[in-house]
């Protein structure tokens, strides 16, 4: 009866080690986990300017939560024009869909100072959607509005790791 309840104890811990396992290789599943740098814009600009300022971003991208940073310019007129600033945003995971993983804000946007970040999705104070994929070797991010998500993204960014 010993043997039995042993090998019956074994056996249990075995199951949940590899539901555990198995587990976190479908969290881990698309290989975007990590940190991810680079610039980030609006998908149609709307003038030469702003296109050229991008803001830089960072993405730190866990099995089941995104936190985003973004450093650029102000978009504030009383600022000089080489004013820089930051904000963040949480973003947490809703679903995965074929390649895609699909993400809403939580909270909202921290902005440091009295300015937000030009060209950033944080100009947005609460209701930001995000999807990722990997393209390439890069984080694709789409950042959109979270009322319509039929919408095409408003930002983009091709983020590599760092």
């Amino acid at each position: 009866m010993g043997k039995r309840l042993q090998l019956a104890g074994t056996a249990a811990a075995l199951t949940c080690v590899l539901l555990a396992a198995a587990a976190s290789v479908e969290a881990r599943g698309t290989g975007d986990v990590g940190s991810w740098v680079g610039t980030i814009g609006f998908v149609h600009p709307f003038s030469p300017i702003v296109a050229k300022r991008r803001a830089n971003g960072r993405l730190v991208v866990s099995a089941t939560q995104i936190k985003a940073t973004f450093e650029g310019y102000t978009g504030a007129d009383h600022d000089p024009v080489s004013a820089r600033t930051t904000c963040a945003q949480e973003f947490r995971l809703v679903k995965r869909e074929g390649r895609w993983s699909f993400y809403r804000q939580i909270g909202q946007s921290h902005i440091a100072g009295d300015g937000y970040v030009e060209d950033a999705p944080c100009e947005t104070l609460d209701h930001v959607s995000l999807k990722t994929t990997l393209v390439g070797g890069k984080l694709r991010a789409d950042f959109g509005d979270l009322y319509d998500p039929a919408a095409p993204p408003e930002w983009r960014a091709y983020l590599r790791r760092g």
